[in-house]
């Protein structure tokens, strides 16, 4: 039996992630593409993949001393170079132990960033051991093959801003995504059988969590009306006070509880004669620096909720106000 180093394969890995509704955990599929042009087909072999790239030194890194020395000037050239020697730069130069002098290019120096790289990536090396036998002919192309399926804990999550959007918009959360140890890569996302769209999996974030966005769902109704009888404008001398108020109804239309994220504003002052005050906003937490209001709800099945929303703006009343939609 003989082993040996062929420098010209290697393998990449993508993903597909699907979602059969929103009560279920994802499926996710993590495959590798595997190519090989080594001049010699792969017939019936046992693979093993490795996230390290095989070195032939593994002679940890030397730093030689970095001597320091003087810049010894050049003499001025007059162009008459038979009666003036131009000196060398002697930045490198320096006394050894033995009382000699070394150039730079007599000593050698230090390793490069690309063997740091290497030693670190060892140090979180992982491998997949495939257990069925496959064929990677020699011709340079990738080929797939399915390394793992997971079940991943997910939490799926309604956003909505009807202020913009009237339709509802679907995003899965996967948590405590390092446990799985999977590689950056591209990922493939289904929901109920439908391709989406593609990701980018950057695994090697510091955070546990993954959101993934599986796209619109029309069966989360949203409607927001401003309520006419409710919207006032009283004249205070010099001053206008205008009240505005919303009305926001949902009713969730699936068969099973779902949870939302709810966001809508109040506008946020410029101005110190421009006062901002909300009135109601039962429910929401505020950012009184944005003016960002966020509702967090749980609608069962077939519920509706209404969600009110009023503030009013006090300004002069001879300056019309910009931007006041």
């Amino acid at each position: 039996e003989i082993s040996y180093l062929v420098s010209d394969a290697g393998w990449s890995t993508s993903y597909d992630i699907r979602a059969e509704g929103n009560d279920k955990p994802l499926k996710l599929v993590q495959k590798a593409n595997i190519y090989q042009n080594s001049g010699e087909n792969w017939n019936d072999v046992n693979l093993t993949l490795s996230t390290i790239t095989p070195n032939m030194n593994n002679i940890k890194p030397f730093l030689p001393a970095e001597y320091l020395s003087y810049y010894v000037y050049r003499n001025t050239y007059n162009g008459n170079l038979s009666k003036n020697k131009c000196e060398q730069p002697r930045s490198v130069m320096s006394e050894t132990a033995a009382g000699a002098t070394m150039d730079k290019e007599d000593y050698l120096p230090a390793q490069t960033s690309a063997n740091f790289m290497q030693t670190v990536q060892t140090m979180t090396n992982v491998e997949y051991s495939i257990p069925l036998i496959y064929s990677i002919p020699s011709d340079g192309e990738s080929h797939v093959v399915a390394i793992q399926n997971l079940n991943l804990k997910t939490e799926y999550i309604y956003y909505l801003t009807p202020k913009i959007d009237k339709q509802a918009f679907l995003v899965a959360k996967i948590t405590d995504f390092e446990e799985y140890e999977l590689m950056p890569g591209t990922a493939s996302i289904f929901f109920n059988g439908s391709f989406v769209g593609s990701t980018s999996l950057n695994t090697s974030e510091l955070s546990d969590t993954i959101e993934l966005a599986l796209g619109r769902d029309r069966s989360i109704i949203v409607e927001r009306k401003k309520q006419k009888e409710d919207t006032k404008n009283v004249i205070i001398g010099t001053n206008q006070i205008k009240t505005i108020t919303y009305l926001i109804n949902l009713k969730n239309n699936k068969a099973n509880s779902i949870n939302i994220i709810l966001t809508d504003q109040i506008p946020v002052s410029n101005d110190k004669d421009i006062i901002v005050k909300p009135l109601i906003t039962k429910g929401a937490d505020l950012d009184e620096t944005t003016g960002l209001l966020t509702w967090k709800l749980k609608l069962s099945s077939n519920e509706s909720k209404s969600l009110k929303l009023s503030y009013s703006i006090e300004s002069n009343k001879n300056k019309p106000l910009a931007n006041l939609n």
